[in-house]
């Protein structure tokens, strides 16, 4: 590879020439830079939260799901806790006797059902993180802990060829007026040797792009995939041109 001159980049015969454009002397070579270590690869506002290690010829990747608004949300269901507790006491008080009323079971019966679902969802949110694994010639595992939650699954690294982000559109009324306002989640996926995809859980669902396109990259790089066009995938205008 030829000598290039640090201030114009014109290739020069050897070192120790003088530049034919700016007129410097190049004594020697200038030493290639060190390739920068994976956590300085990542984008600094993304190294905080995606927690990233090498062990040996494994690449392991974490990151919690905590975030502040998880702490409105668990406020909430302690409202929603007082309200069953209460609905339960008013319970027993009119739905037993000889004039009991069976229909005001209901109430906490809802409200249990509502408390139970969205203080484990809350718990988990607050307390769990996705630890996926990655190593060359053997596997790419997901985990989710440490309270359960469904998308633990192991792949053979063979059986792997891509890893893409899909978008999926979704809508939700806005300030309860009479129009849906659209919004996309966005999912991990695997295309396997065989032609079919796997879906990679993240956790909860995911309704910004950068992590499920920095899992992405780190995956291909790692286990030395070619980046290519898959049909479906997510593709951002800053990206290559979209799969046809």
């Amino acid at each position: 590879m030829p000598t290039l001159c640090p201030n114009c980049r014109i290739a020069l015969p050897a070192p120790g020439n003088r530049c034919p454009a700016c007129g410097p002397v190049i004594t020697a070579a200038p030493a290639a830079p060190a390739p920068p270590a994976l956590e300085k690869r990542l984008d600094p506002a993304a190294a905080s939260w995606i927690r990233v290690e090498e062990r040996g010829q494994t690449l392991v990747l974490r990151w919690r799901w905590f975030q502040w608004g998880h702490i409105v949300i668990a406020l909430g269901v302690a409202v929603f806790l007082v309200f069953f507790v209460l609905s339960v006491l008013m319970a027993i008080a009119y739905g037993t006797g000889p004039r009991a009323v069976p229909a005001i079971w209901l109430m906490p019966l809802a409200l249990g059902s509502a408390t139970g679902y969205l203080g484990y969802r809350t718990l988990a949110d607050l307390l769990n993180s996705t630890t996926l694994t990655v190593t060359p010639g053997d596997a790419l595992t997901v985990r989710h802990g440490p309270l359960p939650w469904p998308g633990n699954a192991t792949w053979p690294a063979a059986r792997l060829t891509q890893v893409y982000c899909v978008a999926t559109k979704s809508y939700r009324t806005s300030e309860g007026r009479d129009f849906s306002k659209p919004y996309f989640v966005f999912s991990l996926h695997a295309l396997l040797t065989d032609g079919t995809s796997a879906r990679i859980s993240m956790g909860p669902p995911v309704t910004d792009t950068d992590l499920p396109r920095r899992l992405e990259r780190l995956i291909e790089r790692h286990l030395g995939l070619p980046d290519r066009p898959v049909e479906g995938e997510f593709v951002c205008a800053t990206d290559r041109a979209p799969a046809r």
